[in-house]
C-alpha cells in the first residue's frame, strides 16, 4: 500500500453491518455463520469499488467504506447510496439459503458526509485510519437505522436525494450535538436519470434572468447557414443549462423542430455514445434496433428537421465527440442543428460544423429574488438576504437553500451548507494547478471579499488576468462590485474552501495576513481596517491583542447600528478572556463584555445570546463583586424578557433587584423595577405589572438623558398596552401619545418597538387599517436594523389585521406562514401566544381545524411554560366556534368556560366581551333566543364603552 500523508478531506462514510448478529451466530452452526460473513464481505468488494468507494476496514459482521478519496467525487453521498442499495439487494440471495423467519439476514446502513482526517492505516486500524466527528456520526446514522434500512443523512445527499425514493424524514440525535441531524431511509431508486429531472421535482426557480441569453438563442435558430450549426451552452455546475436546454426543447418543436434530447454521464458506466443512442430513440418513426454507430447515425440522419440538445458535454468521451464531427461533416444543415451544454468553457468544436457559445451568467438580484419568493410562500426578508447572498445567483444553490429553509433543515442563523456542496467544490478545486490552489487557500482566509491590495502584499504580485480567468471559468474568483476587488462567485463557496484548510494552516495564513493589515493600518486607516484586523487577530490565536481588536471592532459595529456584526466581534472576545495576563484584567474586560454584548443584543434578542450572558456571569462571578452579579442578572433577565420566557425574565430582575436594594442604588432599582413591571404582564401577572406601572411611571418623568428617556418611553408604551388588552383604549392613547412626547425622537430605535406595541393595541381595537399601517413603519425600520423579532412580528400583525379585512384564505395562508416562523428554536418568542391565537381563529374561519389545533397548542404550551396568556381566551374562542360549527355544543360550552377563565385571568373587560358574543351564539343554537339577544346587546354596549366599533356589529 502507498504510504500517504495525514491528509484533511471531506469524504462520505458508509458503515453496514449485519443485522442481530449474536442471535444468528448463535442459531447457525459456525461454518454456516462463517459462510454467510464471507459472501457479504464478497458482495462488499464487488459492490463497492463499482461505485467509486474503498473498503477501509472489515470488523467481524460490519464494514466502514469510504467514499471521495483518493479520488474526489461530487456525487460522493449517491454513490455510497447506489453501493448501499446493491449490497442490501445482494443480501437476498444470501438470506434464501441461510435465512428463516425467526433469524432473517438483514444488514442496516448508515451513511453520513463530512470533514475528517485522513490517516495512514495497519492490520489494526485499516488501509486508511479516519478520524474525526464524522466518523461517529455514520456510525451513529447506522445504529439508528432499523433491520435492512439505509439511512442517509439529508446533507450528504442534498440535490441528488431525488435519485431515490425515501420514507418521511426522521431526525436523529448523536451525541455531542445541539441540533438534531435529519436522516433520510432510502427505499429504493426513484428511476430519474438525470438531475436536472431530480430537482425539477423539489421545485425549479422561475425562467427569468434569462432575456439576453434568450434573444441570443432564438436569433441562431433562425439563422440559415452553409454548415450544420452547433451552440455550445456554457456555464458552471447550478448555473440553469439544463433548465435552459428544457425551454429550448419545447421552442424548437413548438417551432417544427424534431427535438432529440441526450445526456452524458460520469456517474457508473455509462455506455459508449450513450447520449446519441438517446437522441436517436427520442425521434419518431422505427425504434432504433441497436445503438451501433451506423444505426445511431442513420436514425439521427433520416431527413426530418432535427435539432439535438445534448446536456452535460462535458463528460463526453472521445468517442462520442468523433462522432459529432463525423455526424455535422455529412447533415444537410438545413435538417440538423445541435446545442450542447457543459460546464467547461472550451467545448473543442469539430470544424465540420459552424458554432457559437452563448455563457449563462448568474442570475441578477431582482431575478434571485423574484426566484425566492416564488419558492418561499410569505418569506422571511432576512432569509431572502441570506439566500440573495450565499447563492450568487446560482439557481441551484437558490433551490437547495429554500428547500431548506423551507423544510426547517436550515435556520436563519445556522450554516446552511451541506455537505453535497461541499464535496462539489471539493471536487473543482482539487482539478486545479497548485498556484491556483494557493492563491484561493489565501483568499478563502482573508475573506468573501479580496482587495486587490491586500492579495498582491501577500502573494508578492497583483493576480494577473490568466489566472483570474481561470478562476473565473471554474466558478471561484471574480473581480469584485467594488474596482480594485475579487470576490468569491458563492459566499458558500468561500465557506467550504476555509473548511477545508487545516487548523494548523489556517492559523499561520490568518498571522500573515495580521502582519500586512497591522503594517498598512498607519497608511490605510485603523478604523477601516479593524472589522480585519479584530477577524485574523482572533483566528490566528493572538490572546490579549485578538481581544482588544475584537472588542474596538465590536464597539464600532454597535455605535454604527450593525448589531449582529458587534455581537460576533463580542463573543470573539470571550473566548479570548482566559489569555489575558492577570485576574484584575480578566474581570475588567468580562464586566466590560457583559455590558457591550448586552447594548447589542437588546433590540433583536435570541435566546442563544442567554447562554453567552450566562457564560459572562460565571466569569464574573468568581471574582466576588455584587455589582457585577446584579448587572448579569438584569441583562438575563432583559433578554430572557426579549426572547418571551416571561417567568424566567422575572426571576432574573427580582434577583437584581435583591442586590440592587441591599446596595441602596436607587437609580438601579428604579430601572431595574420598571424592567420587571414589562416582564411581570409579559408573564401574566397583569395585576402586579399594572400596580408596578403606575407606581414607577410618576418617577420615570424626570428623565434627562437619552437612555432614561428610551426607558420612561417604552414604558409607557408598555402599560398602553396592557390597558389596550384589558380594553381601556382611551387611556391606552394617552399613554401612547406620553410615550411619544417623552421619547421625542422619532428616529430613535426605540421608536420601533413603540410602535409593535401601538400596532397590537390598535389591533386589539379593530383598527385593522391603522394597526397595518405602524406594523409597516416597524417592518421598514427593522430592516435596516436587521431586528428579526419585530420585523416577524410586524409581519404577523399585517397579515392578521388584512386577513380581518379581507377574510380571504390565502390572507389567512399568509398569516399562518408568518406565525410557522416563530416556531424554529432560534427565534424570539415574545408574546407570541396572541400570534398563535390569531391563526387558531383565522385556521378555523376558513375550515382548516387540525390547524387551528396544532395552533392552539402552541397557546396552551406558551401559557405553561412562560405564562404568556395574550391569545389563550382568542384561542378557545376559536375551538368553541369550531365545535360549535360541528353541532357540539357540550364541548363549545366546554371551551368558551377556558374562554373565560383566561380572560379572566387577564383582568380583560375586552376578552369578557367578546367571550359574551360567543356565549350569545351559543344560547341561539340551544333555542334561547330571548336570552341571547340580550347577553349580544350587553356585549355590543361594551364593545362601543370601551371605543371598539369593529366589534358591535350584531
Amino acid at each position: 500500500m502507498q504510504a500517504i500523508r495525514q491528509e484533511r478531506r471531506l469524504a462520505t462514510l458508509l458503515f453496514s453491518d449485519l443485522t442481530n448478529s449474536t442471535a444468528l451466530a448463535a442459531g447457525l452452526e459456525p461454518e454456516q455463520f462463517v459462510e454467510v460473513i464471507e459472501q457479504i464481505r464478497a458482495i462488499a468488494h464487488r459492490v463497492i469499488p463499482a461505485h467509486g468507494g474503498d473498503i477501509l476496514r472489515v470488523d467481524g459482521d460490519g464494514m466502514l467504506c469510504l467514499f471521495g478519496y483518493p479520488d474526489v467525487h461530487e456525487d460522493a453521498g449517491r454513490r455510497a447510496t447506489e453501493a448501499a442499495l446493491d449490497m442490501h439487494a445482494a443480501m437476498a440471495a444470501i438470506a434464501a439459503v441461510f435465512g428463516t423467519s425467526d433469524l432473517p439476514l438483514k444488514l442496516h446502513s448508515g451513511i453520513h458526509a463530512g470533514m475528517v482526517l485522513i490517516r495512514e492505516g495497519d492490520l489494526v486500524r485499516g488501509k486508511y485510519e479516519v478520524l474525526g466527528d464524522a466518523t461517529n456520526v455514520a456510525a451513529r446514522v447506522c445504529d439508528a437505522a432499523a433491520p435492512g434500512e439505509i439511512l442517509v443523512s439529508a446533507e450528504t445527499l442534498g440535490a441528488e436525494r431525488h435519485f431515490f425514493t425515501v420514507a418521511e424524514a426522521r431526525a436523529i440525535h448523536p451525541r455531542g450535538h445541539q441540533t438534531p441531524l435529519e436522516c433520510l431511509a432510502v427505499t429504493g431508486r426513484s428511476g430519474i436519470a438525470r438531475r436536472f429531472e431530480a430537482r425539477a421535482r423539489a421545485g425549479l426557480t422561475p425562467f427569468q434572468g434569462r432575456d439576453g441569453e434568450w434573444e441570443s438563442f432564438t436569433r441562431w435558430l433562425a439563422a440559415r447557414r452553409s454548415r450544420p450549426a452547433v451552440l455550445g451552452l456554457h456555464g458552471p455546475a447550478g448555473i440553469g443549462k439544463s433548465r435552459f436546454l428544457s425551454r429550448i426543447a419545447a421552442h424548437a418543436a413548438a417551432a417544427g423542430w424534431s427535438v432529440a434530447p441526450g445526456y452524458c454521464e460520469a456517474y457508473l458506466s455509462a455506455r459508449p455514445l450513450q447520449a446519441f443512442a438517446q437522441a436517436a430513440a427520442s425521434l419518431p418513426g422505427e425504434p432504433l434496433c441497436a445503438d451501433t454507430p451506423e444505426a445511431v447515425r442513420a436514425a439521427l440522419l433520416t431527413g426530418q428537421q432535427v435539432l439535438l440538445v445534448i446536456d452535460d458535454w462535458q463528460w463526453a468521451d472521445d468517442a462520442s465527440r468523433d462522432f459529432l464531427a463525423d455526424l455535422l461533416r455529412d447533415a444537410d444543415p438545413a435538417r440538423l442543428a445541435c446545442v450542447l451544454a457543459s460546464r467547461e468553457s472550451g467545448f473543442d468544436f469539430p470544424d465540420s460544423g459552424e458554432a457559437e457559445v452563448l455563457a449563462l451568467a448568474p442570475l441578477g438580484r431582482d431575478a434571485t429574488l423574484a426566484a425566492i419568493e416564488a419558492l418561499l410562500a410569505s418569506p422571511d426578508p432576512f432569509v431572502v438576504d441570506r439566500i440573495e447572498r450565499a447563492s450568487g445567483g446560482s439557481p441551484l444553490l437558490i433551490e437547495e437553500l429554500c428547500h431548506a429553509f423551507a423544510t426547517g433543515t436550515a435556520a436563519p442563523d445556522r450554516d446552511p451548507r451541506g455537505a453535497w456542496f461541499d464535496q462539489a467544490v471539493q471536487s473543482r478545486f482539487d482539478r486545479l494547478e497548485r498556484a491556483d490552489r494557493d492563491l484561493l487557500k489565501l483568499a478563502a482566509v482573508i475573506g468573501h471579499i479580496v482587495p486587490g491590495w491586500l492579495i498582491e502584499s501577500l502573494h508578492g504580485a497583483p493576480l494577473d488576468s490568466a489566472q483570474l480567468e481561470r478562476l473565473q471559468a471554474v466558478d471561484f474568483l471574480f473581480p469584485g462590485d467594488t474596482p480594485g476587488t475579487y470576490r468569491f462567485k458563492h459566499g458558500l463557496t468561500r465557506d467550504a474552501l476555509y473548511a477545508g484548510l487545516g487548523r494548523d494552516e489556517r492559523r499561520l495564513l490568518h498571522a500573515e495576513v495580521l502582519a500586512v493589515l497591522e503594517a498598512a493600518s498607519a497608511a490605510r486607516g485603523r478604523e477601516a481596517l479593524l472589522d480585519a484586523l479584530a477577524y485574523h487577530a482572533v483566528a490566528a490565536g493572538r490572546g490579549a491583542t485578538g481581544l482588544a481588536y475584537a472588542i474596538a471592532a465590536g464597539d464600532a459595529a454597535l455605535t454604527a447600528g450593525a448589531l449582529d456584526r458587534a455581537q460576533g466581534h463580542y463573543l470573539a472576545a470571550l473566548d479570548l478572556l482566559g489569555r489575558l495576563p492577570t485576574p484584575e484584567a480578566q474581570r475588567e474586560a468580562g464586566w466590560a463584555l457583559l455590558n457591550k454584548f448586552g447594548l447589542a443584543c437588546i433590540v433583536d434578542p435570541a435566546p442563544d445570546q442567554l447562554a453567552v450572558l450566562e457564560r459572562l456571569r460565571e466569569v464574573l462571578a468568581v471574582y466576588g463583586q455584587a455589582r457585577d452579579m446584579q448587572r448579569a442578572e438584569y441583562w438575563l433577565g432583559l433578554i430572557a424578557y426579549g426572547v418571551g420566557l416571561g417567568k424566567r425574565s422575572v426571576r432574573h430582575l427580582e434577583a437584581a433587584l435583591a442586590r440592587a436594594e441591599a446596595s441602596r442604588r436607587e437609580s438601579d432599582i428604579l430601572l431595574i423595577r420598571t424592567k420587571r413591571a414589562h416582564s411581570l404582564f409579559a408573564s401574566g401577572q397583569v395585576a402586579a405589572a399594572a400596580a408596578q406601572f403606575e407606581a414607577d411611571l410618576p418617577r420615570l418623568a424626570a428623565a434627562s438623558t437619552r437612555n432614561e428617556r428610551e426607558v420612561a418611553a417604552y414604558a409607557h408604551a408598555g402599560f398602553a398596552f396592557l390597558n389596550a388588552q384589558s380594553g381601556h383604549h382611551a387611556r391606552a392613547a394617552a399613554l401612547f401619545a406620553e410615550a411619544d412626547r417623552v421619547l421625542a425622537d422619532p428616529a430613535s430605535a426605540m421608536n420601533a418597538s413603540i410602535l409593535l406595541y401601538r400596532s397590537a393595541a390598535l389591533i386589539t381595537q379593530g383598527s385593522w387599517e391603522a394597526a397595518m399601517e405602524a406594523a409597516g413603519a416597524v417592518i421598514a425600520v427593522s430592516h435596516r436594523s436587521r431586528a428579526r423579532m419585530q420585523n416577524r412580528t410586524a409581519r404577523a400583525q399585517t397579515a392578521y389585521a388584512r386577513w380581518r379585512l379581507t377574510g380571504e384564505a390565502q390572507d389567512a395562508a399568509a398569516l399562518e406562514a408568518v406565525a410557522r416562523e416563530f416556531l424554529t428554536g432560534s427565534n424570539s418568542l415574545q408574546h407570541v401566544s396572541m400570534v398563535f391565537g390569531w391563526v387558531a381563529e383565522a385556521m378555523v374561519a376558513v375550515g382548516d381545524i387540525p390547524r387551528a389545533r396544532e395552533y392552539m397548542g402552541q397557546v396552551i404550551s406558551r401559557a405553561r411554560i412562560a405564562g404568556d396568556r395574550l391569545g389563550e381566551a382568542m384561542g378557545w374562542r376559536a375551538m368553541a366556534r369550531a365545535a360549535l360549527a360541528a353541532g357540539d355544543q357540550k364541548r363549545a360550552a366546554r371551551y368558551l368556560g377556558f374562554a373565560r377563565r383566561a380572560a379572566a385571568l387577564r383582568i380583560s373587560a375586552s376578552e369578557a366581551a367578546h367571550n359574551d358574543m360567543l356565549a350569545a351564539d351559543l344560547l341561539a343554537a340551544q333555542g334561547q333566543a330571548d336570552e341571547a339577544a340580550r347577553l349580544r346587546e350587553a356585549a355590543i354596549a361594551a364593545f362601543a364603552q370601551m371605543d371598539m366599533p369593529a366589534f358591535t356589529s350584531r
